[in-house]
């Protein structure tokens, strides 16, 4: 996975896209019960599938300089619904754990 050493700290996931505790909660859960998977990534895009009571759906987030794009197949109206949410929790986590392999890897070859 590339690291993208501007993408949001997880805080400024909270404040600036899900903006509703609620939100947030919600794609706590789905990431909890392992419902978020990613199962793409190319050149500054991630596809991610979502599991949801109802259906599975599509989430896409676009990564471009310091700007996140998000969709989902939900059709939700929010700017940022919880399967959206849950993927950029989710890959927040995974360049997190990039980082600290590098930081290890760098370490130990030191």
């Amino acid at each position: 996975m590339k690291s993208v050493s501007s993408f949001p700290e997880l805080m400024e996931i909270q404040n600036d896209y899900e903006k509703s505790e609620s939100v947030f909660r919600q794609a706590q859960r789905l990431i909890d019960n392992e419902m978020c998977t990613m199962v793409s990534e190319s050149n500054g895009g991630f596809d991610f599938i979502v599991e949801d009571r109802f259906d599975d759906f599509r989430v896409v987030i676009g990564i471009a300089g310091k700007r996140l794009s998000l969709s989902c197949s939900c059709g939700s109206r929010l700017d940022c619904c919880p399967h959206a949410a849950a993927a950029l929790i989710l890959l927040r986590r995974k360049f997190d754990e990039e980082r600290r392999r590098v930081s290890v890897s760098t370490f130990i070859q030191s």
